[in-house]
């Protein structure tokens, strides 16, 4: 386990790197008066970026996945903490928060958090039926 945490922290640690230097970047040349600025609907393939914040997030998420399957919950819960607040829309997120705070004992958290989880999951097809059962689980206690 040590070993893997190690792997993460570095992973993060690499991923902090990133968004400290792309916040130094140069700010783009501004376009020539001439140049057509492109409308909505044109049709020019943009390549997205991976956003050093959310691969953190995501990164985070994993180590409190298998902190949650550890029997490991208050820990969980610390580093998801950190993990929304870096991806505040990650509804995976809040979905290990829930079942944290179920393991927990504390079952209006865990309630509240399932309700965030199907809100930012809502399109996320294989995620609902995950979401919908931890629900049922959250009521059951």
């Amino acid at each position: 386990m040590s070993g893997t945490l190690s792997v993460i922290s570095k992973c993060i640690l690499v991923a902090m790197l990133c968004l400290a230097l792309t916040r130094c970047a140069a700010a783009p040349s501004p376009r020539p008066s001439r140049e057509p600025v492109p409308q909505a609907e044109d049709k020019f393939e943009t390549r997205k970026e991976p956003n050093p914040r959310n691969i953190a997030s995501l990164q985070l998420t994993e180590q409190a996945r298998l902190l949650i399957l550890e029997n490991k919950p208050q820990e969980a819960v610390r580093i998801l903490e950190r993990a929304v607040a870096l991806h505040p829309t990650n509804g995976r997120n809040y979905y290990y928060l829930a079942e944290a705070w179920l393991m927990r004992g504390n079952v209006s958290q865990a309630m509240e958090f399932n309700n965030l989880a199907a809100l930012y999951l809502r399109n996320e097809p294989e995620w609902l039926p995950r979401v919908k059962a931890q629900e049922e689980r959250i009521r059951k206690r």
